[in-house]
This record gives C-alpha cells, sequence and structure tokens, in this order.
C-alpha cells in the first residue's frame, strides 16, 4: 500500500470521528426520568423512575415537566404530583416547519406623538440582527397589525427562550462617560455621603439608581461623553483568559474618543450599556479609538451583547405580551411526503450509478452517503438549522454531487481509450477533471462568499450550506474516492474500470441550431417576464406578501390534522396551521391543543365574490333583491325586482362597507328614466328653435304628457315702444299682459306654442327674471294689442310639450313613462330634420333594474371578516363547551384575527439583489482571468441571466394555471432554489467552457463552429448523465415531496432542463458571435448612460458656448478672437474685442 495512505486514511478517519462528535446525538435523546410530589411549590419528595449511566455527560438538559395529578389534601394545601423528563438536546436543529418551538408578541412602546411611519420596520430589521447574526437560524419575524411584532424561533429550550428575549428587549445603547478619580475631591464628598452635582452614584453590574451592598461603585457624571452610534467593529476578544468585548471606532468617534482620553488622563472612564455600568477603567494614556469592555462575562453574555451591539440601539422599548409554544407548521403527512420524495430521489441515484458506472458508481454512492454525512455535521456545529426545503437540498445536493464523479469517471474513460492502464487512467482523470471541478466550484463558490457578505437572514444562511456543501463536495469527489480507488487498485480488488455510454461518438452540429434557439429564448423570456409583471403580487407566497393571522381556540384538544382538513374542505388549502400551547398548557399530557394559529395569505377569487355577494344581499331590501352574480369582464351584477337609480345602491354599497374609495364604478344596465337632457345644434337661432321644437313635440306624440293649461290673464296694459329693443322700432306701440299658468314652463317653449297657435309678432318673458332656473309659473307677453286681445279670447286653454330650453345648445324633456336611452337615440335617428343636430343623451332621473359594479380588491378587514365567518361556521360545533347557551356565556372563539407582514424584509430583498449583481461582477473577472478572454465571462453571466429568467416566467405561468401545476407561488424555500439553480447553471457552462479551452491550447485560439461542436460531443455523456440525475431527484421532490416543497422543486425541474439547453444552445454559441454580442452590449450601454451622458454636458457646458446676444443672435468665436455675428436674417458681420 503506498505510503500516502499513512496520512490520506487517518485524515478521513478524523473526520469521521468529529462528524460523529458533532452529530451525537442527533435527535433528543431521554436521559432522566423521576417524580416529583411538591407541596405549595415546594418539592418534598422525589423518585428517580429512569436514568442513563452517562446523564452526566450532557449539560443544560431539556426539561418537560408534566402534571399527572393535583389536589388538595386535609390542612388545605395545593399537592401536585409532577413527572419530570430530562432529554440531551439533539445536535440535528429542526425548523419551524418539522418540529415548531417558541413564539413571543412584542408590542412597541411609543407615544402616539413619536409613532412614525416605518418605525416598526426598522426595528424588526434591528432584530433580525440581534436573533440571528450568523444568518444560520430558521425563525419567522413579522409585523402584527400597528405596533406589535411576532417571532418564532425553532425548538429551542427554556435557558435558549430567556437569553433572545434578554437580547431583545436591550435597547443597545453604549455609553462613554468620565468619572471622578478615587483620590478627587468629588469623590470622597460621595463617599462622604454629600450631593455632588453634575455626579451620581453607579455601582458595578447595576443600573443608575440601584444599590448594592458592596463599595464597589464610581462617581459618574451625567454628562455622555460618546456613545455606540460610530461604533464600526464589535467583536469578541480575551484579556487573559476572560472573554471580553472588543471594539472600534470610525473616523469620527476615533477623533472624538482620543481627545477625550487625552485630556482625561488618569481619571475612570465608565463604559455603560443600556444603563449597566460594567467597567470603568483609569485612563493611562491617549487611545486612539479602540478598547475592550470588561466585566466578569461569561461567553454566552459576550455572545448576546456582541449581537446586540453589532445590530444597534432600538429606536422605541419592547414589552412582552404573550409567550406561548407552538407545533410544526407542516402537517405528518407533508413532512412523511416529503422525506419519501428525499429517499426516492437517493435511491434512483445509487441505482442510476451502479447501474451506469458499475463498481466505479458504487465508490460514488458511498462518497455521496458521506458526503451528506460531512454536510448535516457542519450544519450541526454551526448550530444551522434543518428544515423540509432543506432535506430536500440535501437530496439534491447528491444529484448535484453526481457531477464532479460523472467528470472524473469520463476523462477517466477517455484515458483508457487512448490505451492508458487502469493505474494510469485513474491518475490522469483525476488529475484532467481537477482543473474543471475546481474552476466550476469555484464560480459558485464566489457567489456564495458575496451573498454572505452581502445579504442577510436566510440568504446569509443559505451562503453558509452552500458554502459547506461546496468544499465538502470537492474534498469527497477529488480526494475520497481517489483514495478509495488507489486502495482498490493497489489490493486487487479492482483491475478494470467498466462503464456503460450512452454516446459512443457523438457528432451533433449543435451551432446549427443556435439561431432558432436564441429566438426560442427571446420569445420565452417575453412571455413568461410579461405574465410575471401582469400577476404583480399574486406570484408571490404569504412570506413575502403577508397575510392574517387567526389564533382560534376549540372547547376541546384537536388534532392539527383535523384543523387543516376542514380548512382544506371550506377552501383553504394552503393555510398553515400550528398548535399553541400556554405556558398553561405545556405541563399537561396531551400533544393534541385547544388553540391553534392558522396563517392564511389571501383570499382566493371564488371567497372574495361569495364575501361581496353576501354582503350585498345583507342590505339589500329583500323584496327588492333578486340576484347577484360574478363576471370577470364584468364584475358584480346585481339584478333588482324594481327599478331603483344610482343612489340607491350607492347607499346600499355604503352600509355593506364599501364607500366611494371602494368602488371602481357603478354602471346601470338597460337604464331609462322620464327626464333626459338632450344636446342640439341650431337652438341659438329663433327660426330654428321653433322648428326643433315643433320637430321634437311631433316624433315624440304618445310619448310625452302634452301640458293643458289654464291660464289667468291681466289687463292689456299700453307702454311706449324700447327703442333699444331689437324689435322695438317695428311697433308704434307695444301692449304688455301678464299671464299666470299655475305650473311652471320654460317661457320659450310657451312663445313657440303660443306661434304655433298663430299668435305672431309678441316675446314671453317671466315675470321675475331674478329667479333661478329655466321654467317658470308668471309670464308677461309683449305684442300689439289686437294680437293680445287675441290670445286673451282664444287662448283659454294651452296645451304645452314638456320640453324646457336649458341653454342654446341643449333641452329637457319629461316623458309619461320611462324610456330607455337606446328608444330614444333611435327616435332622434329616424327625423330627418334631428337625425344631424342631437348630441350627447344624458339621463336625470336614470333608474335600472340591473347594476355592474365594479370594486377595489378587499380591504384586510373585509378579508379578516370573511375568514371568521368561514372558521366560526366550519368549527362552531366545537367552539362553544355544551350547555352554553345564553350569549353572555359564549366568549370569543377568535383570540387574535390579525393582518401580519411578511417574513422577507425589504432590506433583505435588495440586499440579495445587489449581492447577486457583485456576484454577476466578481465571476466575469474570475473566469475572465482563468480564460484569458472576457468573452467567456460575459458569455456565463449572460447564459446564468437566461436560465433565471426563463426560469421566473415558467414560475408565473405555472402558478396562472394553478389548476395543472398546484399552487407555485414564489417563498423562501424557492429562493433558495434560485440561488441552487445559479450554481447549477454556472457550473454547466464552466464546464463546457473548460474543454473548449483544452481543444483551443496550441491552435490559434480562434473559437470556430468545429471547435465548439466537438467540445460539447466530447462532453455530452457528462451533461446528459448529470442533468437526468438532477432530473430524477427533483422529480421526485415534486411529484412526491408535497407541497411544502413543491416549489421548490418544480423551480430545480425547470432550471435543470434549461440549465442544460442553455449550455450547448446559448453559452457557447455566444462566443462565436462575440462580435454581435459586443454590438448589443454596446447599445444596451449607450441606451442605458445617454441621459446622464447629456445632463453631464449640458451641466459642464463653457459659459462661452453659451453666450447668446440680447438681440437673438448666437456668437461663435472666431480664430483670432473676435465675434463671428449672425442676424437672423442670415447676414454675417464681426465685431472685434472691445
Amino acid at each position: 500500500m503506498s505510503k500516502n495512505f499513512r496520512w490520506k486514511i487517518p485524515l478521513i478517519v478524523v473526520l469521521i470521528a468529529i462528524a460523529i462528535m458533532a452529530l451525537y446525538p442527533v435527535a433528543d435523546k431521554p436521559i432522566k426520568s423521576e417524580n416529583i410530589t411538591e407541596i405549595n411549590g415546594k418539592v418534598i419528595d422525589r423518585t428517580i423512575i429512569d436514568d442513563s449511566f452517562f446523564s452526566f455527560l450532557f449539560k443544560s438538559p431539556i426539561i418537560k415537566e408534566t402534571v399527572v395529578k393535583q389536589e388538595t389534601n386535609e390542612k388545605g394545601e395545593t399537592v401536585i404530583h409532577k413527572k419530570v423528563d430530562y432529554s440531551a438536546k439533539g445536535q440535528i436543529k429542526l425548523g419551524l416547519d418539522l418540529r415548531g418551538g417558541s413564539e413571543l408578541l412584542y408590542k412597541i412602546k411609543v407615544d402616539e406623538s413619536e409613532q412614525r411611519p416605518g418605525l416598526t420596520d426598522e426595528i424588526i430589521a434591528l432584530l433580525e440582527k440581534r436573533i440571528d447574526p450568523q444568518g444560520v437560524l430558521e425563525y419567522r419575524l413579522q409585523q402584527q397589525g400597528m405596533r406589535r411584532i411576532l417571532i418564532q424561533v425553532p425548538g429551542a429550550t427554556k435557558s435558549d427562550i430567556e437569553s433572545l428575549k434578554k437580547r431583545i428587549t436591550r435597547l443597545g445603547k453604549l455609553e462613554f462617560r468620565l468619572a471622578a478619580p478615587p483620590d478627587s475631591t468629588e469623590y470622597n464628598d460621595a463617599k462622604a455621603g454629600k450631593s455632588v452635582p453634575g455626579f451620581y452614584k453607579h455601582w458595578i453590574r447595576k443600573k443608575k439608581g440601584e444599590v448594592a451592598d458592596t463599595q464597589d461603585w464610581f462617581l459618574v457624571r451625567n454628562k455622555i461623553e460618546i456613545t455606540g452610534e460610530h461604533l464600526t467593529r464589535v467583536f469578541p476578544d480575551r484579556k487573559d483568559i476572560s472573554p471580553v468585548i472588543g471594539f472600534e471606532f470610525d473616523q469620527a468617534g476615533r477623533s472624538k474618543f482620543g481627545r477625550l482620553t487625552e485630556r482625561s488622563i488618569g481619571k475612570p472612564l465608565a463604559i455603560i450599556l443600556d444603563g449597566t455600568l460594567y467597567s470603568a477603567p483609569i485612563i493611562r494614556d491617549r487611545i486612539p479609538g479602540k478598547g475592550i469592555i470588561e466585566g466578569n462575562f461569561t461567553q454566552e453574555e459576550v455572545n448576546d451583547m456582541i449581537a446586540v451591539m453589532r445590530a444597534g440601539s432600538l429606536p422605541a422599548d419592547l414589552d412582552l405580551e404573550m409567550e406561548t409554544t407552538v407545533g410544526p407548521s407542516l402537517g405528518k403527512d407533508s413532512i412523511r411526503s416529503g422525506l419519501m420524495a428525499g429517499i426516492i430521489g437517493g435511491i434512483f441515484i445509487i441505482i442510476f450509478m451502479c447501474a451506469y458506472y458499475f463498481g466505479a458508481g458504487g465508490v460514488a454512492n458511498a462518497t455521496f452517503i458521506f458526503n451528506i454525512f460531512l454536510v448535516v455535521a457542519t450544519l450541526a456545529i454551526l448550530n444551522a438549522t434543518l428544515t423540509l426545503p432543506g432535506i430536500a437540498g440535501l437530496v439534491l445536493m447528491i444529484g448535484m454531487a453526481v457531477d464532479a464523479n460523472v467528470l472524473i469517471f469520463e476523462r477517466i474513460r477517455e484515458e483508457k481509450d487512448k490505451g492508458k492502464t487502469i493505474k494510469l487512467a485513474v491518475k490522469n482523470g483525476y488529475e484532467r477533471a481537477f482543473t474543471t471541478i475546481v474552476d466550476s466550484n469555484i464560480t459558485t463558490l464566489i457567489t456564495a462568499l458575496i451573498l454572505y457578505a452581502v445579504g442577510t437572514g436566510p440568504v446569509k444562511g443559505f451562503a453558509i450550506v452552500l458554502i459547506a456543501g461546496l468544499l465538502i463536495n470537492m474534498f469527497t469527489a477529488v480526494f475520497v474516492t481517489r483514495v478509495i480507488f488507489e486502495i482498490f487498485l493497489d489490493t486487487g480488488v479492482m483491475n478494470k474500470f467498466s462503464m456503460m455510454q450512452f454516446f459512443k461518438n457523438p457528432k451533433t452540429s449543435f451551432v446549427c441550431y443556435r439561431r432558432i434557439a436564441m429566438i426560442a429564448s427571446l420569445v420565452l423570456v417575453i412571455i413568461g417576464i410579461s405574465v410575471f409583471v401582469l400577476r404583480g403580487k399574486d406570484n408571490y407566497d404569504i412570506d413575502f406578501t403577508g397575510g392574517t393571522l387567526i389564533q382560534l381556540e376549540l372547547n376541546k384538544p384537536t388534532p392539527v390534522s383535523d384543523i387543516r382538513g376542514k380548512l382544506d374542505v371550506i377552501g383553504y388549502p394552503n393555510a398553515e396551521v400550528q398548535n399553541i400551547w400556554t405556558t398553561r398548557d405545556v405541563t399537561t399530557a396531551s400533544n393534541d391543543s385547544t388553540e391553534f394559529g392558522i396563517r392564511i395569505k389571501s383570499l382566493n377569487n371564488d371567497k372574495a365574490v361569495q364575501k361581496v355577494a353576501n354582503d350585498i344581499q345583507r342590505v339589500v331590501d329583500k323584496t327588492l333583491f333578486k340576484n347577484i352574480n360574478y363576471n370577470e369582464s364584468s364584475n358584480y351584477q346585481l339584478s333588482l325586482n324594481e327599478p331603483v337609480d344610482e343612489f340607491v345602491i350607492q347607499n346600499y354599497l355604503t352600509e355593506a362597507g364599501y364607500g366611494s374609495n371602494d368602488i371602481l364604478s357603478l354602471y346601470p344596465v338597460g337604464k331609462s328614466g322620464k327626464t333626459y337632457s338632450i344636446k342640439i345644434n341650431g337652438l341659438g337661432q329663433e327660426n330654428s328653435r321653433t322648428e326643433i321644437i315643433n320637430s321634437i313635440s311631433s316624433i315624440f306624440t304618445g310619448l310625452i304628457e302634452i301640458q293643458s293649461l289654464k291660464p289667468v290673464y291681466s289687463d292689456i296694459k299700453d307702454e311706449l315702444p324700447d327703442i333699444t329693443a331689437e324689435r322695438g322700432a317695428q311697433y308704434r306701440s307695444v301692449s304688455t299682459m301678464d299671464l299666470d299658468l299655475k305650473k311652471r314652463v320654460d317661457p320659450g317653449v310657451l312663445e313657440i306654442t303660443l306661434k304655433k297657435a298663430g299668435h305672431r309678432d309678441i316675446v314671453v318673458s317671466p315675470r321675475d327674471s331674478s329667479r333661478r332656473g329655466t321654467a317658470f309659473r308668471k309670464f308677461q307677453i309683449a305684442g300689439p294689442r289686437d294680437v293680445l286681445d287675441t290670445i286673451k279670447l282664444s287662448a283659454s286653454s294651452l296645451s304645452v310639450p314638456p320640453i324646457t330650453l336649458v341653454d342654446n345648445s341643449s333641452i329637457q324633456i319629461v316623458f309619461k313613462n320611462n324610456i330607455d336611452e337606446d328608444s330614444l337615440r333611435k327616435r332622434f335617428a329616424d327625423s330627418k330634420q334631428l337625425r344631424n343636430k342631437t348630441g350627447e343623451i344624458t339621463g336625470i332621473d336614470i333608474t335600472a333594474n340591473e347594476y355592474i359594479i365594479a370594486l377595489k380588491a378587499l380591504s384586510a378587514a373585509k378579508i379578516q371578516d370573511k375568514i371568521r365567518e368561514d372558521l366560526f361556521a366550519a368549527f362552531e360545533d366545537r367552539i362553544y363547551a355544551e350547555g352554553t347557551n345564553d350569549e353572555v356565556s359564549k366568549p370569543d372563539p377568535f383570540k387574535r384575527v390579525v393582518s401580519i407582514g411578511s417574513t422577507v424584509a425589504a432590506e433583505m430583498k435588495s440586499r440579495a439583489v445587489l449581492a447577486l449583481l457583485f456576484a454577476c461582477a466578481a465571476i466575469i473577472i474570475y473566469i475572465w482571468f482563468r480564460f484569458g478572454e472576457i468573452k467567456f465571462g460575459v458569455s456565463a453571466v449572460i447564459t446564468l441571466v437566461h436560465d433565471v429568467l426563463i426560469t421566473v416566467g415558467a414560475v408565473a405561468v405555472a402558478g396562472y394555471f394553478g389548476n395543472v401545476f398546484g399552487d407555485i407561488k414564489i417563498n423562501l424555500p424557492m429562493i433558495a432554489a434560485f440561488l441552487t439553480l445559479i450554481g447549477y447553471s454556472l457550473n454547466d457552462t464552466i464546464v463546457l467552457f473548460d474543454r473548449i479551452r483544452e481543444n483551443l491550447a496550441g491552435k490559434n485560439k480562434t473559437v470556430t463552429k468545429e471547435l465548439i461542436n466537438s467540445s460539447i460531443n466530447q462532453n455530452l455523456n457528462r451533461t446528459v448523465i448529470t442533468s437526468l440525475t438532477t432530473f430524477g431527484v427533483v422529480s421526485a421532490l415534486y411529484f412526491v415531496g408535497g407541497t411544502a416543497i413543491h416549489g421548490f422543486a418544480f423551480v430545480m425541474m425547470v432550471g435543470v432542463v434549461v440549465g442544460t439547453y442553455s449550455s450547448i444552445f446559448i453559452a457557447s454559441p455566444l462566443l462565436l458571435d462575440w462580435a454581435n454580442v459586443k454590438m448589443v452590449l454596446r447599445i444596451i450601454v449607450i441606451i442605458a448612460f445617454f441621459p446622464i451622458w447629456i445632463a453631464y454636458k449640458f451641466l459642464h457646458k463653457p459659459p462661452t458656448e453659451l453666450a447668446v446676444s440680447t438681440a437673438g443672435h448666437v456668437a461663435q468665436r472666431g480664430p483670432s478672437g473676435s465675434k463671428k455675428m449672425k442676424g437672423q436674417k442670415g447676414k454675417k458681420f464681426k465685431s472685434s474685442r472691445s
């Protein structure tokens, strides 16, 4: 056996031992049980039932108390019998979805005057850094209502929760204050009990105002010299062997701290965090800007305070309102389905590798298992949380780990085909594959490092797991498998390296299809992104949008599976349900609970329609209501038994809770009315007006009610003519007569009626012209006396049409009965005199039997009302205890029905995008450096963007067709899938580029069609096998894994297909068309930066170029310093400088 094995095998053994130590015990392990009897809270008897031999090795065990019996003895004392179970904490930390955890509800303490927009978001951003500074803890942090913050952390012990509560509520306010030296007059006065102005006593490890029995106090100044706002770095440090907190200031802080310490040598400097004095070291010399905080801390206290100080100080205090224990967010069936999918995916890979690569496949399978073992151990060491999507990711990691082994095996095959011996073929195969494996993994590693450096929360946690997985994957593929092969070859276990081969000698011309492929990709991207943009918030799950949280209390413990089943039946299939146990309930022996936390993103369309329909039906008069239907094109169609006007419907909607801001439109269908306003041309001219009114009276004969009026005439008066009037000069004298019709009519229409009866040369005017309006009762008729006599004698009854002249362009007409607008317009169209004169027709008193109502999306209050109604109806038989009949004794079963914010903060989104932009730039630079030309890096990034855009579009399309693909929405597990897809896409592309680079070696460095086709064909077996195995795993996750990992698996399914396609048809052809790619990129850059360039040129234009003469002449400098002036007529002349 080779001498190399002397260190290689021990290294592997040591790693296995470390992993075992890190993982033991894997799950919570019972180590001790005892029965305890308490009287009035005091333990009087303790009996050990079961005790593990190694129980003393486990510190801080998990303690679970179960009340077995509670009674009162003859002395009236309360006797409680408990069973107490002690368990060693499992090293694999399961997430909220698998195990549940603890829930804390905090209220923000802030006055109304201090409330400002964004305060809650600011506090949440700070708490994220305090709760999970490393980004490896799966937790939930959401805004609840207006001033409350809901926090859920997975499976923490009681001590963990207490530590977390301290970390959350600490303000994180660091202060530096000077203190009086022990030999000063102020200190001696304070020691003597005197009051010292400007100073106060502050005891070590106490808050201001708290007094201790010791003399360990300092006389601290009231003035704050410097605060922690200038800190740039806070880190754990040590002084001798004691843990301390190290800190460094920024430039401004260094300057202030330096001046403070320089002028205060010999004085104590009090270091106060959140009002507690931790230390007051004496200043010996000028301190440039760094120091330590010491105070007999434990390492855990140091870590907690550093997390608080790094996050920053809270802008407001937090009060703990409620603390509960919650069950897993996923049901047992979902967990079982996810685990089964993972097992199926793993078995598929193992069988495939053994069937295709025979013995070598068995070696690869062993390293896959070792790979997962080491990754899980790394998660345990990092105290990271394992969720169901995380388990799916581990299975997926096996599929991706296949790639490195396939690369090596295919290289070994190539060496064997060249006639090399088995040992030499293995040696050369590993050496030739090493560069490709390193390049493909380092590009993904760069992405992971940038995500860790720039990202926050789950993005940062994903980066840590990805980094660990990549490093371990490279180690097992390149090192462990080689050690196993070398052992087998040295011992003679493996004498030949047999394997199958899909493609013996492929010679497909893939480049010929590049144009078709690029057009197809462009079409797919445009369609997908268009659907994504149009769907808007519908693309996102509750992680991004927030939703509604309901805390429901039932009358008896109920399995959570029953709650999920009921919700599925009543139309909430994707609701998340968790058991909730209060502190009191946790001590009981039941695994089920009476309280449940239910999270619902929003109402589906059917639920929203049902809510609106019920609300409207509730307020509309029962005798009036007929039905209400919904149509996506016309929204809500309300049908009534009798016609009503629009204002009645508006009042109904207001009563139902839909104000003017909620109504987009309200339109009557088949509207009709008695009164219409009609625009008509020609009313301004007297002759034309008379003709129009007569025509209208004619065409609506039978439809309008001609008013038969009995006029009352006054005596006729003779007056001198008004020579200023238009008609005054026609009469030698003017006679007038008053007329009272008892009903209001239009004076113009009355005049036309009288003239139609043959009474010419008259003018009708209202008696009271100062009164507003167009219709009057009393009139004055002016005209020749003989005409007035004729009117008075013959016109004992006047038939006046119900028409009013509104102005010189419109009339108002009143009909006997309701008439619809279409019939009215048809009458005008049939009239030769009016068809070309009629304009806009407007109903005055429109009523209708049907109304089309368009409403905005339901408000949060309406959504909560609907959910409350549905849950009450579904669980009514389980809400109240038996025998509860009167309303007073019926408690509200809904402890909380509130809006909750998204778990994905805005900062996380922006920083994730920023991290990806930085990663793309870093990838371009690295690949440029490794491959010698920038086109390789740019092509890789373009391919990466192509893969992500198509997958995003596929998610949007699948979400739209939810009845086919299931509930596909973007959530946190899907974000992890997208980040994984980035690594997969890069991996495929780099492997192919590496083959192209190898084929370019020793040639003229020109990328040709033949070279690209040859490179793709040489890699074809590796590409197909890697894609097939990975696709097999994600298919199992998609079809068997259940809804919890549905979206995660869908993204990876699409990503694997698109990644394989793009590496063949997009990435490599981009190298061939690099000249065209450069031109397109140049155009994009010009378009993007052109406005900036224009603004820059305009702002930095020399003043001489803007000189304009007052006469409007533009001046240009001549060669000799004179100006050539060009006048408005084009004449040129010179003017010399004065």
